[in-house]
């Protein structure tokens, strides 16, 4: 399969062998054109909450970074969760994600 950047990149390069006159490619590189913006996941670092500070827990999440896995245990978060889009993460990391979107919920 194909990703959007590399089918705009195969576009460039079409237009600059001519192979897609001006009109063909304005119109193919506007209609492959992503809606979502192009955030490489390499660039973050992979959550771990043992690396996160006691503060920072507290703040982010409202609860003390002991209290997660019971919170977690209580709530039968499964280990692991598989979103409808694809996306697989560790049960923890996907409650903190919920507590952290409670807290702010914009």
């Amino acid at each position: 399969m194909v990703s959007w950047k590399e089918l705009r990149e195969l576009l460039m390069l079409y237009y600059d062998m001519h192979v897609l006159d001006d009109a063909e490619f304005l119109s193919l590189y506007d209609l492959y054109n992503p809606q979502n913006l192009d955030l490489p996941c390499e660039l973050y670092p992979h959550f771990d909450l043992q690396n996160l500070a006691e503060d920072e827990c507290l703040s982010v999440f409202w609860f003390r970074k002991a209290e997660i896995p019971r919170l977690s245990q209580a709530l039968r978060i499964p280990g692991v969760i598989s979103c409808h889009q694809g996306t697989i993460c560790d049960g923890t990391e996907g409650l903190c994600m919920l507590l952290k979107r409670l807290c702010y919920p914009c």
